[in-house]
């Protein structure tokens, strides 16, 4: 499964990569270069996010190799896509005295450490400077999501609710939304959310800036069963919704969407 992974990925089939990976995981769950492969092929897939499952599966090989590079560079590369950035750098402090510690000359891979550690603290500044520039310059859009009456029967209380903001080409979400979908449920008239800069993946990578940039945008809603980031056979989801904000550049952008189908 990991052989049939590596083909799929090279041909960009990213879906069916990490289906063959998480195969291959639950077939050996406690195989360290199994589990961080895993984490590894999520982490690529899902726009550089570390989600629950693939975080467990780096924790469970650093409880039993707490020197684990590969799941310690992970982890730092997560962590500073989440916006967390002292505990990444926290763990390039840790990789680089795992990697002190050892005979021989590593140059090379200190210089990278280097190299990373300086990215996460242009990723910070950025994510400041941004918040500094405040709302005036951001953009929000504003959601109405209902649920067709047809499918609440088909919503569990652990169902989650992904909405999201891309590109039309596809790549990382510009914007996302995670919450309760019983939230959804419980709102007669539908649920309100925004999306703004401050719910980018990635501090570079943000709604305001693929606006001024023209970039052609679309809006996801997605209803998780299993409480994953990526779409599954059996979720809940709207039409794709493309966003027209030419003529509104600043200012709240408000749209509505309809979960209306299940996914097979």
């Amino acid at each position: 499964w990991m052989r049939l992974s590596d083909i799929l990925m090279a041909f960009e089939a990213n879906e069916q990569a990490m289906e063959a990976q998480a195969r291959a995981y639950r077939l050996s769950p406690d195989d360290e270069a199994v589990a961080v492969r895993y984490a590894q092929t999520k982490f690529f897939t899902s726009g550089g996010m570390l989600d629950d499952s693939s975080r467990k599966a780096l924790q469970n090989v650093l409880e039993k190799d707490p020197q684990h590079q590969g799941a310690q560079m992970l982890m730092a590369m997560g962590e500073a896509r989440s916006g967390n950035y002292q505990q990444a750098q926290a763990w390039v402090t840790r990789l680089r005295e795992n990697i002190v510690a050892r005979d021989g000359d590593h140059s090379e891979a200190l210089n990278s450490l280097d190299e990373l550690s300086r990215n996460i603290q242009q990723q910070q500044q950025a994510s400041l400077a941004s918040a500094k520039n405040g709302a005036a310059s951001a953009q929000t859009v504003a959601v109405t999501v209902t649920l067709n009456p047809s499918l609440a029967p088909l919503i569990k209380p652990t169902d989650i609710l992904f909405v999201t903001i891309q590109e039309s080409t596809g790549g990382a979400p510009l914007a996302v939304k995670r919450m309760s979908a019983a939230e959804l449920v419980n709102a007669a008239k539908g649920f309100n959310i925004e999306l703004n800069d401050q719910d980018a993946m990635m501090p570079t990578h943000t709604l305001s800036k693929a606006m001024q940039e023209g970039k052609q945008l679309v809006l996801k809603a997605r209803i998780s069963k299993s409480g994953q980031a990526m779409q599954e056979a059996g979720d809940l989801a709207a039409n794709d919704l493309p966003l027209t904000y030419e003529n509104n550049k600043k200012g709240t952008i408000k749209v509505a969407t309809e979960i209306n189908k299940q996914l097979p």
